[in-house]
């Protein structure tokens, strides 16, 4: 890392409401409710930021007034990552995928190669991987003190796969939870005594999915 910033918190946003079973990317849906004492123990772990990073989608910005209204110091910078949103999935946004299984040829074909493929009228996770990057070294180049950024599972996986040396068909291996937390630069893995919530402080994860179980991983 190249700037005065002491490394990078990230947070995938709270989970999405109404994107079980579908395609939700670049669609800007609002966030599900957060039990009090999940926020309160995600509000220690984060701690002391100087800047947090957002998106253009409101999820990752509610996400922040929650912490913040949980306790969590309002950080004297907010900056919003144009090129840190999710993957697009075109036509296929907020289509369930049952539906589009059955109906559409493409959808099949899509799973050859979920890394390099294009959803119809949408882009590759490669395009993702390879535009997050560059929008994280242009504000690493940027931004001082420790930022935290809320943002999106596709994103946080290429920036974790990306510090690992990995390649985006990696990345989709990883999973990525709403609301958890992921440093940088080492550390080790936090778990919290809530059921469902785990706080993520170790950049080379362990727990590994498969993409086509979860295909629209908000």
């Amino acid at each position: 890392m190249t700037s005065g910033a002491h490394g990078w918190l990230l947070l995938r946003h709270a989970a999405t409401a109404g994107s079980t079973g579908c395609f939700v990317g670049c669609s800007d849906r609002p966030i599900e409710p957060v039990d009090d004492d999940e926020l309160a123990r995600l509000v220690q772990a984060v701690g002391h930021v100087d800047v947090v990073v957002v998106t253009p989608l409101r999820r990752t910005k509610e996400t922040l007034d929650l912490l913040v209204q949980a306790g969590m110091r309002p950080p004297s910078r907010l900056v919003i990552g144009e090129r840190l949103v999710e993957q697009s999935f075109g036509r296929w946004e907020e289509q369930a995928y049952d539906l589009l299984a059955a109906a559409d040829p493409a959808y099949w074909r899509f799973w050859d190669d979920p890394a390099g493929n294009e959803p119809p009228g949408g882009e590759s996770y490669r395009a993702v991987f390879d535009r997050t990057l560059a929008a994280h070294r242009a504000l690493a180049d940027s931004l001082e003190g420790q930022v935290l950024h809320i943002g999106h599972a596709g994103p946080i996986r290429a920036l974790l796969a990306w510090q690992a040396g990995q390649d985006p068909r990696d990345a989709l291996t990883r999973h990525v939870a709403p609301l958890s937390l992921h440093r940088m630069q080492g550390g080790e893995t936090v778990r919290t005594s809530s059921p469902g919530m785990e706080v993520r402080l170790h950049a080379r994860a362990t727990c590994r999915s498969s993409r086509t179980s979860d295909p629209g991983a908000t």
